[in-house]
Formats: structure tokens, C-alpha cells, sequence
């Protein structure tokens, strides 16, 4: 785990650099892909691997793979699709790793393992390691997972097709997902519960008082005393209000 210069520019996790091996169209030879850059593109041929790479992402970050949830068909056709077909019986380094620059400027090394692949009714297993430790997600890193069936911030062409068929709820959900708009959506949630619990409490002794007036020949002088707490106060503009009221 290492800090960076690049700490104070950073707004949110960022994927410095990828490294694949054993993974679906991966064989035997780990690939690293830099992505320590504003904008990466990938251009390649038809089954040159950029599905691959993409499901990579999605499978180090989710531990699982949406093609065999969103896809349709017998669960069965994805047995042993994770592994690459043409790697030895004996064989079992099957990993996607990366190095992760957390929104503090803080790098961190995050490996995910296959351990056991889909099969006959059962599901892939994976272990997490960060920084070499056990982890069971990658929260602490900056990339919580969503619900599934899409739970990685990754848009594959078969997630693209269930976002646009899906109910509209769901599918505003996952676009704030992948555009890291939930955070927003929590703090609009706490400023209307806070706004809640001040518009709950019972009113002060001040303002009891204030109310008191309306009964009297200084009920605008009220009126205008409570539409003050209700903007910034200051002692000139209480002044003003109080003496506009009473002599008017």
C-alpha cells in the first residue's frame, strides 16, 4: 500500500493497471494492461479478448459473472467458463489482479482467485486478497457493489440489453451505480431526515412566546417575527421587522 502525489486530484477509485491470467481468454501468459490515464481505449478484432477483459473487471470486483444471470439458456452451458479451456488439468493459478488508487491517493494491490468454477448446480467460488489480506469486497477500496443481477459498475453488450428491457426504477438504479451517483442519493436521504426531526421538534420558549402575540394587537408583529426564522437572522433585519409591525 503506497500514497501518491496524485492524492488531491483523485475523486474516486481508479484502476491503475489490470493483470490477467487463466481467465476466460487469457491462457498461461499473465497480460497487464496500463489504465493509469484519463481515458483508455482498447481496439481489437472480433475474439481478440475485450469481452474477456471487461468480464475480468466484472469478476474482480463481483467474484461472479452476470453473462450466466442475464443471459438466459440451461445454467449448465457455463459450467467451467470462467477457466480457460486451454490451460493444464493441473493448472489452478486463475486470477485477475490489479492496483487500485483509492479516492484518498492511496494505492492498494487487489487479487482475485478462482478457486473453484461454475458447475453442476453450483456456483463459482473466488477468495479476495488486498494488500494480501483476506477481504470480502472491495468497499474499503471504493467499489461497493450493487444488487443483482448486475452488481460491478462494468457495461457489458449483454447488461446493456437488460438495463434498456428492465423497469425503469431498476434501470435509473444501475446507471447510479455506475456513475457513483448513490453517494448523492444518501445525503439527499440524511438533509430530509434531519430536515424531519427539526420540523418535528416542539417549538422554543421564544417562539411560544411570539405565537402568544397573535391574540393581540401585535399580531403582525408576530406574523413577521416567525417569517424571520425562517432565513438567515440578523439583529438590524429583527429590528426592522419588529418596528415595521408595530407601526403599522
Amino acid at each position: 500500500m503506497t500514497g501518491s502525489p496524485a492524492a488531491a486530484r483523485v475523486s474516486g477509485p481508479r484502476l491503475v493497471s489490470l493483470e490477467v491470467r487463466g481467465f476466460r481468454a487469457f491462457g498461461n501468459e499473465a497480460r497487464t494492461l496500463d489504465l493509469d490515464a484519463g481515458l483508455v481505449v482498447i481496439h481489437a478484432g472480433n475474439s481478440q479478448g475485450k469481452t474477456s477483459l471487461a468480464e475480468a473487471i466484472e469478476f474482480l470486483i463481483s467474484g461472479r459473472s452476470s453473462r450466466r444471470e442475464l443471459l438466459g439458456g440451461a445454467k449448465a452451458e457455463y459450467n467451467d467458463s470462467l477457466r480457460n479451456a486451454h490451460l493444464a488439468t493441473a493448472d489452478t493459478d486463475v486470477y485477475v489482479a490489479a492496483v487500485v488508487r483509492d479516492a484518498a491517493g492511496v494505492t492498494h494491490e487487489v487479487r482475485r482467485e478462482l478457486v473453484s468454477d461454475f458447475g453442476q448446480g453450483t456456483e463459482c467460488d473466488s477468495r479476495l486478497l488486498i494488500d494480501g489480506i483476506d477481504a470480502d469486497g472491495l468497499d474499503q477500496v471504493g467499489f461497493p457493489l450493487a444488487d443483482p443481477p448486475v452488481r460491478a459498475p462494468v457495461l457489458l453488450q449483454h447488461i446493456l440489453r437488460h438495463v434498456l428491457s428492465t423497469e425503469p426504477k431498476q434501470r435509473v438504479g444501475y446507471f447510479k451505480a455506475l456513475l457513483s451517483l448513490t453517494d448523492l442519493d444518501s445525503f439527499r436521504e440524511r438533509v430530509r431526515t434531519a430536515r424531519g426531526r427539526v420540523e418535528a421538534e416542539q417549538l422554543g420558549a421564544a417562539l411560544q412566546r411570539v405565537g402568544a402575540l397573535t391574540a393581540t394587537p401585535a399580531a403582525s408583529a408576530g406574523t413577521a417575527i416567525s417569517a424571520l426564522t425562517k432565513k438567515p437572522l440578523t439583529a438590524e433585519s429583527a429590528r426592522t421587522a419588529i418596528d415595521e409591525a408595530l407601526l403599522a
